[in-house]
């Protein structure tokens, strides 16, 4: 049986200090501050439009994976279309 365990906390002091501690939660080491890999992640995915745009992965090994995986699909498409050139040539 699975069990998801909720924390109320109220000593919250307002919606920042919220989020924090709800970034917290998916990595003891993430923060709302931008780094590099941020607005690299965003313009791979906006670029290749190859990845989920429904769904923001949080923490910095997400990204990473995500944007491994659009970039391996957007080389696998042009070596698809490179093989069925080379076919019709």
């Amino acid at each position: 049986m699975c069990s998801i365990e909720m924390q109320a906390n109220l000593s919250y002091t307002s919606y920042e200090d919220h989020y924090q501690a709800m970034l917290r939660g998916f990595d003891p080491n993430s923060s709302t501050e931008r780094t590099f890999l941020d607005y690299l992640y965003t313009a791979l995915t906006n670029a290749t439009a190859f990845s989920p745009t429904d769904t923001l992965p949080l923490t910095q090994t997400a990204k990473v994976l995500m944007g491994i995986q659009g970039t391996a699909a957007i080389v696998t498409v042009g070596l698809v279309v490179a093989r069925a050139v080379n076919i019709l040539a």
